[in-house]
This record gives C-alpha cells, sequence and structure tokens, in this order.
C-alpha cells in the first residue's frame, strides 16, 4: 500500500517537472516574439523600391516617390535617368545590406551598403535614403543620390569599354613566341581590277595566297562591297616580299599593313601556347562575380590557360 502510494507521488512530481518545463519554453517562445525585430513599415518600401529596380520596373519605382519630387520630377524624365544609368552599365543584380535606421515621427532615415553586379564589375558604396510618411503610406524621398551617392541632378554617366592590350609571350631565351606585331592585309579593290582578265587574275591571287577561286568571288559579291571598296582576302607576314611582289603584278591588288597578333614560329609552338576563345556559359557561371561577361574571351589550353 505505502509503495503505491510512493510511486503515486513520484509520477505525480515527473509531471509537475515537466509541466513547469512546458510552461517555460512557451514563456521564453512567447518572450522571443514578442521582442523579434520586426521591419519598420519604411523598411518594407524600401525594400520594395529595390525590388521594382531589380525587375527594371521604373514606372512603379516613380509611384513610390513623394508628390513634392513628382511635382520637380516628371515620370517621362524619372524613367529616362534611371533606365540610361542603370541600363548603360549593364545593372544584372543588387545586393543591399541595411544597416543603422532612424525612425522619427512619420520620417525613415535608412543607411545601408549596396553591392552592383555590372559590366565593369561589381560596383560597392555606402548610401542613406529618406522616406516620409504621406496620405498613410511611406514615399521615397527621391534625389539623383538614390543611384549613386556623388551623383548631382546634372551629372551624367558614360561608360568607357577599354580593350585589354593582350601581352607578348617569350621562350627564357628571350625569343618572342606570340606578340604584338605587324602584318600586312591583302586584298582587292574591285574597280582597279582587268575585267577582262579578271578570272585569270583571280586563279593567280588564290594560287599565291593558297585560298579558293570560291573564297574570293564570294568576297567579292558581298552585298557591302562597292567598286572602291578594299575586299580584304588574307593577312600575311610582313616580311613576306616575296609573295607581295608576285601579287602586285595583278590589277586592283592592295596590300596595307596594320597591328596584328605575330606568332613567328607558327604551327611548330600553337600546340604549347594554346588560345582564347568566347566564354561558355558554364565557365560565365564560375566567374561572372570576377567581371566576365557574355562578350569576354577566355584562355584555353596551352600556357594561356596557365598564365
Amino acid at each position: 500500500m505505502n509503495n503505491n502510494r510512493k510511486k503515486k507521488r513520484r509520477i505525480n512530481k515527473v509531471i509537475l517537472i515537466r509541466n513547469v518545463f512546458i510552461l517555460l519554453v512557451i514563456l521564453i517562445g512567447g518572450i522571443f516574439l514578442f521582442t523579434r525585430k520586426k521591419d519598420s513599415p519604411g523598411e518594407i518600401v524600401f525594400q520594395e523600391y529595390f525590388a521594382k529596380l531589380q525587375e527594371k520596373n521604373y514606372d512603379a519605382m516613380y509611384d513610390m516617390i513623394t508628390k513634392n519630387k513628382q511635382g520637380s520630377t516628371s515620370r517621362e524624365d524619372f524613367i529616362l535617368k534611371n533606365q540610361n544609368i542603370y541600363e548603360g552599365i549593364g545593372l544584372s543584380n543588387i545586393t543591399l545590406e541595411v544597416g543603422e535606421v532612424k525612425l522619427d515621427q512619420g520620417r525613415a532615415i535608412i543607411n545601408y551598403h549596396s553591392t552592383l553586379d555590372t559590366l565593369a564589375g561589381k560596383i560597392e558604396f555606402d548610401n542613406t535614403m529618406t522616406l516620409v510618411e504621406e496620405d498613410n503610406a511611406y514615399k521615397v524621398v527621391w534625389t539623383t543620390k538614390d543611384i549613386f551617392p556623388k551623383l548631382a541632378t546634372n551629372d551624367k554617366v558614360k561608360v568607357n569599354m577599354t580593350e585589354g592590350v593582350r601581352g607578348n609571350i617569350y621562350d627564357r631565351n628571350g625569343n618572342l613566341l606570340a606578340g604584338e606585331g605587324t602584318s600586312s592585309s591583302v586584298g582587292l579593290v574591285p574597280g582597279k581590277m582587268n575585267p577582262d582578265t579578271k578570272e585569270q587574275d583571280i586563279k593567280t591571287i588564290a594560287s599565291i595566297l593558297e585560298v579558293t577561286e570560291n573564297y574570293i568571288n564570294q568576297a567579292l559579291s558581298a552585298s557591302w562591297v562597292r567598286d572602291d571598296t578594299f575586299v580584304p582576302i588574307k593577312t600575311i607576314e610582313k616580311t613576306s616580299q616575296n609573295m607581295k611582289d608576285r601579287l602586285l603584278q595583278v590589277k586592283g591588288i592592295k596590300i596595307a599593313d596594320s597591328k596584328s597578333r605575330i606568332y613567328p614560329y607558327a604551327e611548330a609552338t600553337s600546340h604549347l601556347l594554346g588560345y582564347i576563345q568566347t566564354i561558355g556559359e558554364e565557365e560565365l557561371e564560375q566567374l561572372v562575380s570576377k567581371g566576365y561577361t557574355a562578350n569576354s574571351v577566355i584562355r584555353k589550353n596551352g600556357i594561356r590557360k596557365r598564365l
């Protein structure tokens, strides 16, 4: 009998401890939910504004700025300003890190760090946006500084693409394997060719340059070709003087020197040097963070891939 009473007391004690534990969990969870920081209405509008920018929905962005700012900036000017700048720099992604948020009587001042993926790679800067309550909703007090911190009203953003200069490659003895040099472009000016010997002249040129007659005829029949147009056929080494002398015997031939990539040892070193090629989709996914775009070229195989 006593044993049964003791067992009941132990069971009741366990139940009591369990209930107290559950109660504590509920209380702690309730306190956490109560104290968890929620985004203010101003922050929510701030996030929506940049979501519209990511979608390139400039028209909806205009609807989110204050009436005062709409009065000083037309919808058309606002859309063109944002569109020309963001699409001009090739904006593809925006990442925001919200810092200090100041709330005071219907005004929200939000400090944030912005990272933009552009044609020029990543652009990062700190900025501040001000929002005010207007007609029971927060609106953006828009200025051009919301695009870039130092962008004044009459400033314009221009993107200049500078093509990189490819470096020279030498062997250990200082001999040039690949580099910038001068080559000769051989071509024809149709209006200066002799119509009576045209067919034979094309045969002669094809034989000297080691191309087909059909290739030359197709080049001459292109839609953009006029009588006074220089139609390039093949690029040869600048030092190929004997070949040049033979070619210049044909009426209509023109040879012009131009800067180009030269390979003094030609095929003898091609397997060592490798080559460059337009970037592939999988490579672009891996390298987009380093500033590569769909128009980039990338090293393939050989020494180039290891440089």
